[in-house]
């Protein structure tokens, strides 16, 4: 985790191992979602880990044009001109179920 935070900014979600493949990808069910990543170990399922979502790999799509099990339903509460890109802050809709990875 500390080498993620001094990388620049993540999102950080605690949650289970609930799948760890052999290809080094692993799944998390946290916060009622299912994320789908690289890990660099071999965690054990049922065992407690922390995803860290890097905001330059998440994007915003309208609603319908993401595959189904692909994203999250989430309400844009901010949006901020940083130059050259946008800081757009988001809220997780209350029943949001889905994936990300």
């Amino acid at each position: 985790r500390f080498v993620a935070e001094f990388m620049g900014h993540s999102n950080f979600i605690a949650g289970r191992v609930i799948e760890c493949s052999p290809s080094g990808h692993v799944t998390l069910e946290a916060a009622g979602l299912r994320i789908t990543g690289r890990c660099s170990g071999r965690p054990a399922v049922g065992s407690a880990a922390t995803a860290a979502l890097r905001y330059e790999r998440i994007g915003v799509a309208p609603d319908g044009s993401v595959g189904a099990g692909q994203g999250v339903e989430a309400v844009v509460t901010d949006v901020t001109y940083m130059g050259a890109s946008l800081r757009i802050e988001a809220r997780l809709a209350a029943n949001a179920p889905g994936q990300a990875s």
